[in-house]
């Protein structure tokens, strides 16, 4: 898990032709790391048609992989931004209050 971690990391700051299929398979591991880095990944490369994918890691179990699902949400502008009010008005669960706090933070950078 810890190569395949960095090798995500590597592809969110080259790209790759395949980073696509690459990240999606990846934000399904089962290993926390993997799948926060391929979320991070996804938003680094502003690859908004995995945004469906990101928005269910908002439910994740674990806190660093919802924080680097909406991130990589917000960084792809309005429409993120947009998936991030909605889940931020949705029922209490993890998803929500996630959504909330990086709304809270402010618009993407």
């Amino acid at each position: 898990p810890e190569v395949a971690a960095a090798a995500l990391r590597a592809l969110g700051l080259t790209g790759h032709a395949d980073a696509p299929s690459i990240l999606a398979s990846a934000m399904a591991s089962d290993d926390l790391d993997v799948r926060a880095d391929a979320a991070d990944a996804a938003g680094r490369l502003g690859l908004s048609e995995l945004a469906a994918t990101l928005a269910g890691l908002m439910d994740d179990e674990v806190w660093t992989v919802r924080y680097a699902a909406a991130n990589a949400l917000r960084s792809f502008g309005q429409p993120g931004e947009t998936m991030l009010r909605a889940m931020a008005a949705s029922d209490v669960s993890r998803s929500q209050r996630t959504a909330s706090l990086i709304l809270a933070e402010g618009p993407a950078t």
